[in-house]
């Protein structure tokens, strides 16, 4: 199970992810975090850019999973 959970594919920002790829592999679902993968750590509140990202992701028939160790507010 703990190989299951390692990152198949790194990137330099979230906005690079090839879905196609995704796809011609088989991935599915995508976890992802929010400080420092979505938005800064220090960002208080997404911008559109990220809520577009999400929605694409979701329109493409990807399953989203948004993990954090921040506080349930942030995460909210």
């Amino acid at each position: 199970m703990k190989n299951r959970l390692r990152p198949d594919i790194f990137l330099n920002t979230i906005y690079e992810l090839d879905t196609a790829l995704l796809k011609d592999l088989k991935i599915n679902s995508i976890i992802v975090d929010i400080d420092n993968t979505l938005v800064s750590w220090n960002t208080k509140e997404p911008d559109d850019k990220v809520y577009e990202l999400v929605r694409k992701l979701g329109a493409e028939g990807f399953n989203i999973c948004i993990l954090s160790n921040g506080t349930r507010k942030r995460v909210e």
